[in-house]
């Protein structure tokens, strides 16, 4: 990718030429979407249509060809959870003084599954996500939508998977005006893409940054864009959902934005591999999809974090918890595990109980509560040593901070896993030391934000969307430290002192992030000034 830097105020800016993105096609990809796997009772009607949808979401973007044959992309999907019910409620219409409001036949559709996109060169993991969705939709005329409810299936998957295709395969624009009013956008780019009607994704400029005695690119977020519709070509229209007063300025400043669907990130950052192997259980009433929805919401936190490169070995197997150490030297001499670490967990609790209030001295509702309790292990392949060793207990109450109560089961099984997810990032993200490279907004000698060596190749993210819920990584707290010499027995040793503290604010790329000084404004300001090396590392 090559720049052409246009001075400024006291930012150097990135113009980035359109000719030179845009000059290769889009990379190509085959394409196959094996049989979906799934629990006891899944109908095999359920089974078809989301197979069936996630292929055709494949077909409408001309990256990928759909293949049986050597395909470079495996999908795997399994449903682990289905259920159907109708039920009556009150129409919540408002209805005439005196009449009675009329009652409507609805039905409930509850579906858990999870998709992975496998790269077969090298069992690279792409992409992981574990869904859990329900849906209440009206009965308009009676049909026999228990035995076949493939309209409720094809519709959230349509929804879901067409989102994890954009983001594990990012797609990035030039942007332009459309027309000389209004503030519609035109996105081209070089991908025939019908699953990017209606997605939203973010505008950036790029500011040329120095970065381990060499330049590197940050990519500050100016607004988001929503897709309208497919117009000739492989160009798009699209409206401004956020930014609309920056992106137009720069527009008419001549300056060409990145329009990106996804992270796109640079090709060559290194990052250290990890191999997953499957979890053990000492729960002999967990079935193997259990398992490995914890395994893969693991994996799945793992991949946000952009930190590691992820290999699948789902095929290996251990029958204990205590067989990896026993094989931890054969697994360090198998040449098919070609990783720099080995991750694997064991499941000590996992499942979802029904509370019942016992009276006045129970102060827990009535509802489904989830616990789970998994010890999650990180080893170094080379030396055989533990790198990261967690026992991670989560429940629902973690989550919110108080004593939630759920109606169903699979809600109260997302909301502890999505707990369990958080402190997972936040194990990743232990003893990393980022530095801080420096203040960008200061105010009466003190330090308000200063910007840090660290962005999603280093395990940042702005937000985690997952399901309904959305965990913010900013809040996970960094201390930041300044590296002092001592002398000790005529050494001279480093040592870390803590000054400040410090949250992630806006996360610019793999290589940078923008943070807010809450505490030590001060001395982080002073320590800058006079040259001082400062270090960020999350808080434990």
């Amino acid at each position: 990718m090559s720049f052409i830097y246009v001075t400024r105020g006291s930012y150097w800016f990135a113009v980035i030429l359109y000719f030179v993105i845009f000059s290769a096609s889009a990379q190509q990809y085959t394409v196959r979407v094996n049989p979906v796997t799934a629990g006891v009772n899944i109908p095999m009607s359920v089974k078809r249509a989301a197979q069936e949808t996630v292929m055709n979401i494949f077909e409408n973007d001309s990256r990928f060809t759909v293949t049986e044959a050597n395909p470079s992309i495996e999908v795997y999907i399994n449903i682990y959870g289905f259920r159907t019910k109708e039920y009556q409620m009150k129409d919540p219409a408002p209805v005439a003084g005196g009449q009675l409001p009329r009652m409507l036949s609805m039905k409930l559709t509850e579906i858990s599954w999870t998709v992975r996109f496998i790269e077969t060169a090298g069992n690279r993991i792409i992409s992981v996500r574990n869904y859990f969705q329900r849906s209440d939709s009206e009965i308009t005329q009676k049909e026999p939508w228990d035995k076949n409810p493939t309209t409720d299936v094809q519709n959230n998957f349509s929804t879901v998977i067409s989102e994890q295709v954009l983001q594990a395969f990012p797609i990035q624009f030039t942007v332009a005006k459309e027309g000389e009013r209004g503030s519609a956008l035109l996105l081209t780019t070089d991908v025939h893409s019908r699953p990017l009607i209606g997605k939203k994704g973010k505008i950036y400029r790029a500011i040329k940054q120095t970065y381990n005695n060499g330049e590197a690119v940050r990519k500050v977020n100016v607004g988001e864009f929503s897709v309208r519709e497919k117009l000739e070509g492989a160009k798009y229209s699209a409206s401004i959902e956020d930014g609309k007063r920056d992106i137009l300025e720069a527009l008419k400043n001549g300056e060409i934005l990145l329009a990106e669907k996804g992270e796109v990130e640079e090709s060559n950052i290194s990052r250290k591999s990890i191999a997953v192997i499957p979890f053990t259980s000492g729960i002999d009433t967990l079935g193997i999809h259990q398992q490995n929805l914890a395994m893969n919401m693991v994996v799945e936190s793992f991949l946000e974090n952009h930190q590691y490169t992820l290999l699948d070995h789902s095929a290996y197997s251990k029958s204990s918890v205590t067989d990896l150490s026993q094989d931890l030297d054969k697994i360090r001499k198998d040449k098919t595990i070609a990783a720099d670490y080995l991750l694997t967990g064991h499941i000590y609790t996992f499942g979802t109980a029904y509370h019942k209030n016992t009276g006045s001295f129970d102060v827990v509702k009535n509802g489904y509560y989830s616990t789970m309790k998994i010890g999650v292990k990180l080893i170094d392949l080379e030396t055989g040593a533990v790198v990261k060793d967690e026992f991670i207990e989560s429940n629902q109450i973690d989550h919110h901070m108080q004593l939630p109560h759920m109606t169903d089961a699979t809600s109260s099984l997302q909301m502890a896993l999505n707990s369990f997810v958080s402190r997972v990032n936040h194990m990743v993200l232990k003893g990393e030391l980022l530095e801080v490279i420096q203040i960008t907004e200061a105010k009466s000698a003190k330090a308000q934000k200063i910007l840090i060596a660290g962005g999603t190749a280093r395990g940042l993210a702005s937000t985690y969307a997952y399901g309904i819920t959305e965990m913010i990584y900013p809040k996970v707290p960094f201390e930041i430290v300044q590296i002092l010499e001592e002398e000790v027995d005529g050494k001279k040793l480093q040592r870390y002192e803590r000054i400040g503290e410090a949250k992630v604010e806006d996360v610019e790329g793999p290589l940078f992030a923008q943070c807010k000084v809450t505490k030590g404004n001060e001395a982080v300001y002073t320590a800058l000034q006079q040259g001082a090396k400062l270090l960020c590392r999350a808080l434990n």
